[in-house]
């Protein structure tokens, strides 16, 4: 274009010359048609920016990752002018539109149309545009180009993927009765609890800790019917300060999906499981111990983001705060920091247990 625009400047400059040497009609006239080029190739491109007609279709909104979804997409000419040099520009790396390169040039004519009926892949979680996201049109000359943007909702919301784990072995399924770590208190399912004063040899992780304080002495939990395991999950959502946008996205993508596939072992065994994670500056928690709650905690993972400020320690800080009991914790984390080795060095000594799940692409 560049190339084109400094051959049309010379042309000008050595018309007008040439006019100005030797006069008469012909000089002159190959002089303003050198000056009327440009205008009217500029003229002619904002025309077809202002009438050209995309339309494109997404059959689902909703994906999880690695699905295909149907996508139609079609850029008609309903005009008495051609359009030439029509380049169609599509969302590339998070999605893919099989059967199409980064860009695809088209010159249509009055009245025609180009279609594509393909499939849409999304290849990371999150919610993000995929399909066209601009035409570029450019004149006769190849001097002016203007990009025509995609107004569109072209937006999905992709799911993580859900894998079931056959196996979690920080997670043992037959505790010995004395070694059960927690109580469950989702609804209809709560202990019958009842507080004695401590005595020696009783395990740490019987300590009331909340009654202890009040009383100003050790006191136990005695429960009266068999207890139930019970997890807590810390996902660490702090940005992973990758530069590289697919190892981040990568990396990000292991972070939830393997929160989610332990969520999901822990359901699929009736164990008590909560999630605790950071939305910038707040902390919350969410439940996952019925089918109906893990679907919410599943849909809410398709549009969290790593903008959080507090990281794996402080979320284990604000669950030693909130919850009572004695709890297995599961941090989720790509960062090992002292901060996450205080809490939990915390957390354990008041009974609880600690297990770091650090997921990096540098190992």
């Amino acid at each position: 274009m560049l190339r084109n625009r400094l051959i049309l400047a010379a042309v000008i400059v050595g018309t007008g010359v040439f006019a100005s040497f030797y006069g008469g009609n012909i000089p002159y006239a190959l002089f303003y048609l050198t000056l009327f080029i440009p205008i009217v190739s500029l003229l002619y491109t904002v025309y077809v920016y202002l009438r050209v007609k995309v339309y494109q279709k997404i059959e689902h909104t909703v994906l999880v990752k690695g699905e295909s979804s149907a996508y139609t997409l079609r850029v008609a000419n309903e005009d008495f002018l051609s359009y030439q040099n029509l380049r169609i520009l599509f969302f590339t790396g998070l999605s893919t539109v099989e059967g199409t390169e980064q860009s695809m040039n088209y010159c249509l004519l009055p009245g025609e149309s180009v279609s594509m009926d393909t499939q849409l892949r999304c290849n990371f979680r999150g919610v993000y545009n995929v399909g066209a996201r601009a035409i570029e049109i450019t004149d006769l000359f190849n001097l002016f180009k203007l990009s025509y943007p995609i107004r569109a909702d072209s937006s999905v919301t992709v799911l993580p993927r859900r894998v079931q784990l056959a196996r979690l072995n920080i997670l043992p399924l037959d505790e010995d009765a004395k070694n059960v770590l927690f109580r469950t208190h989702a609804a209809g399912e709560e202990l019958d609890v009842e507080m004695r004063k401590y005595v020696p040899g009783d395990s740490r992780r019987l300590i009331h800790w909340k009654a202890t304080a009040r009383r100003g002495e050790l006191m136990s939990r005695q429960y009266t019917e068999s207890m139930k395991q019970g997890v807590l999950l810390c996902l660490d959502l702090r940005p992973t300060g990758l530069r590289d946008w697919m190892e981040r996205g990568g990396t990000e993508d292991k972070l939830i999906e393997s929160t989610i596939s332990m969520a999901d072992y822990c359901l699929s065994h009736h164990m008590p499981c909560d999630v605790y994670f950071c939305e910038k500056k707040e902390i919350e928690k969410v439940s996952a111990r019925t089918p109906q709650d893990f679907d919410m905690f599943y849909a809410l993972c398709g549009r969290m983001t790593f903008t959080a400020e507090n990281g794996a320690g402080e979320l284990i800080d604000c669950t030693l705060e909130r919850e009572d009991g004695v709890y297995h914790y599961i941090v989720v984390t790509h960062a090992l920091d002292g901060a996450l080795y205080s809490a939990a060095v915390r957390a354990m000594s008041r009974g609880n247990e600690v297990t770091v799940v650090f997921i990096s692409d540098a190992l």
